[in-house]
């Protein structure tokens, strides 16, 4: 994605997936691509990707209810130059 983009769902791409919504510090959901160029492909149809600012949160929400998170990724660390 070009820098300063307005629209982060208005992209070119042709991987598995496209940004069906995407809420900054919140999460982004993830729908197949129709026009995948594999046929068949991906196999999965939709997903979602939660942010989470702190650590306990994202444990706490994998112990959580059922059709909770599958898993849970510490926040890239990002040191300026």
């Amino acid at each position: 994605m070009k820098a300063n983009t307005a629209d982060p769902t208005d992209f070119n791409g042709t991987g598995p997936f496209k940004v069906s919504n995407f809420s900054a510090e919140d999460r982004a959901e993830l729908v197949a691509n129709d026009k995948y160029f594999i046929p068949g492909e991906p196999k999965l149809a939709k997903f979602t990707i939660i942010f989470f600012n702190d650590e306990n949160a994202s444990v706490d929400a994998l112990k959580g209810r059922p059709g909770g998170p599958g898993a849970a990724h510490g926040r890239p660390r990002c040191t300026p130059a």
